[in-house]
């Protein structure tokens, strides 16, 4: 399958497994036989989504922005600072990152440290 297609297929999915986790969430309490189906779409979403963010950092953003022109990138940049504040009622990234750091701390990760790779070890 040739990459737009396969990254328009990956939206698709993508939007499918969190309409699953939220529909989730929105239960309340989760019931045990819902813990291992719910951890694997997550697993897999996290893996979709590496190397989805990956190819588009890599080759469609770069190829996107040589495509058009300066004045351009501009024009569309402000349509979708438009769009953010129409569906968030506000800058949706500051939004979101305010959010999520919420979420860091009441799992208790929010600390980076926690997640620092240990140094090299000789064999």
């Amino acid at each position: 399958m040739q990459p737009i297609p396969r990254l328009r297929l990956t939206h698709k999915r993508g939007r499918e497994i969190t309409a699953y986790i939220i529909d989730k969430a929105n239960m309340g309490v989760l019931a045990a036989a819902d813990a291992a189906p719910l951890a694997i779409a997550m697993t897999e979403f996290r893996r979709m989504y590496e190397a989805h963010a990956a190819r588009e950092d890599t080759v469609v953003f770069p190829f996107f922005k040589k495509a058009i022109s300066k004045a351009q990138c501009s024009e569309l940049s402000g349509k979708f600072e438009q769009i953010e504040r129409q569906q968030f009622g506000g800058d949706g990234f500051d939004m979101a990152v305010d959010r999520i750091g919420k979420l860091e701390a009441a799992f208790g990760i929010a600390d980076l440290s926690g997640f620092t790779a240990a140094p090299p070890r000789p064999a």
